[in-house]
Formats: structure tokens, C-alpha cells, sequence
């Protein structure tokens, strides 16, 4: 329970991001749809955890001890 502000603060924004993005990020090949190209979920899902990756790194100073 001490980590949930921080988790809240260093993640919500990506979360966000995420939740309001129209694009899949589905690569298993047997849940993807007709229309869509497991290569840019693959490059959408990679943006969103490189986002997540440095919101973590750079939150350091508000990562409670």
C-alpha cells in the first residue's frame, strides 16, 4: 500500500495514454482481426512499454524506500 501513490503518479499518465488509444497492440496471431498487421501492434506495443520503462527510471526520486 506505500508503493500505490507512487505506482499512481509514476504510471498514470502512460495507463492513460494507453486507455484512450484507438490502435490494438495484439501480436498473438490467432486474436488478430482481418485488418490488422501484427508488426505496428508490435511497434505501438513497444512505444507504450518504452514509455512505461522511462516513466519508472526517471520517477527514482519519488520511489518510496
Amino acid at each position: 500500500m506505500v508503493a500505490v501513490p507512487y505506482v499512481q503518479l509514476t504510471l498514470r499518465d502512460v495507463v492513460v495514454r494507453i486507455m484512450e488509444c484507438k490502435h490494438s497492440c495484439e501480436i498473438n496471431p490467432a486474436r488478430l482481426g482481418k485488418d490488422e498487421n501484427a508488426v505496428g501492434n508490435l511497434t505501438s506495443l513497444i512505444e507504450f512499454l518504452d514509455e512505461a520503462l522511462d516513466s519508472i527510471i526517471h520517477s527514482c526520486d519519488h520511489c518510496p524506500l
